[in-house]
C-alpha cells in the first residue's frame, strides 16, 4: 500500500491528463480501492450496497467515474467526490422524456447554472459541479436564459463611468 501523499500525487497526475507507468497505474487502483473500502466501512455499507449507490454516476464524465475493480468486482468513488444518493419517483423521466443518465446531467448543469446566476459559483466551480469544461458550461448558460456576466446593468454603468 502507498502512501496518501504518493496516491494524491498520482491522482493529481491522472486527473491532468499525465501518463502514469503500468506500476504507477496498479499503485494508484490500489490506493484507490483502499480509500473506497475504507469509505464504505466508514458509511457501513455493504459492496452490493455501495455498488448501488453509484449507479447514478453513469452521467458523469469519464474522469469523474467512479473506479471499477476487476479483481474485487467492486465499484469505488474516486476520493476526492463525494456520491449523493437521489430518490426520484419513476415517471419523472417519462415525464422529461429522459433517461436517469441524461437527467443527472441535465439536473448538474441546471444547478450550477441557478448557482452561478445567484452568484454562489464563480464559472470555474460551477463548471465543475456541472462535470462540464468551462467553456461548455459558458454555452449552456443561454438555455437557462442566464448571462455569463455576474454585473447587472446597473454595475456595468457605474464601472464605466467610475462613478
Amino acid at each position: 500500500m502507498i502512501s496518501d501523499e504518493l496516491g494524491c500525487q498520482l491522482h493529481d497526475l491522472v486527473r491532468r491528463g499525465q501518463p502514469l507507468t503500468a506500476d504507477e497505474q496498479a499503485q494508484l487502483e490500489a490506493w484507490y480501492t483502499e480509500k473506497g473500502r475504507a469509505e464504505m466501512t466508514q458509511l457501513g455499507l455493504t459492496v452490493a450496497e455501495a455498488q448501488a449507490a453509484y449507479v447514478v454516476s453513469a452521467g458523469q464524465p469519464p474522469s469523474r467515474q467512479p473506479l471499477v475493480t476487476e479483481a474485487a468486482n467492486t465499484t469505488l468513488p474516486l476520493p476526492d467526490t463525494v456520491q449523493v444518493l437521489l430518490e426520484l419517483p419513476r415517471g419523472i423521466f417519462a415525464a422529461l422524456r429522459q433517461d436517469p443518465p441524461n437527467f443527472i446531467r441535465q439536473m448538474r448543469l441546471a444547478a450550477a447554472a441557478k448557482w452561478y446566476e445567484i452568484g454562489l459559483l464563480s464559472q470555474a466551480k460551477a463548471a465543475e459541479v456541472a462535470g462540464v469544461s468551462r467553456s461548455e458550461f459558458l454555452a449552456s448558460l443561454a438555455h437557462f436564459n442566464v448571462s455569463p456576466f455576474q454585473y447587472d446593468a446597473d454595475e456595468i454603468v457605474k464601472e464605466v463611468t467610475g462613478a
